[in-house]
């Protein structure tokens, strides 16, 4: 298990307008928060972030919700820097001509 400011090393670069917050949700699990640096007129100065992703191990895992993390990991954390900076929710589908 790696303390969450290491954790931080293996993530891809962050967006220009957010960065990373790793919080120890257990002994085993981490949580990856993408925090919005930008204010919102929504949310009356209060900080807005979302869920990037859980670090399980040296697993990572997409989140099913805030709290919650997916069963299949997508990588190992030394790879996590391969992940797009927003989400680590792979989608199911990159082709949108069903749709029509």
């Amino acid at each position: 298990m790696t303390h969450p400011d290491e954790t931080l090393l293996f993530l891809p670069n962050e967006p220009l307008w957010g960065h990373y917050e790793v919080e120890q949700v257990s002994p085993l699990v981490q949580r990856v928060w993408l925090v919005h640096d930008r204010d919102y007129d929504y949310s009356c100065g209060k900080q807005v972030r979302t869920i990037w992703g859980f670090i399980k191990g040296k697993r990572v895992h997409p989140p099913l919700d805030h709290s919650k993390m997916r069963v299949k990991s997508v990588c190992d954390l030394v790879d996590a820097y391969t992940l797009g900076c927003y989400t680590t929710v792979v989608p199911k589908t990159t082709d949108l001509t069903h749709l029509l």
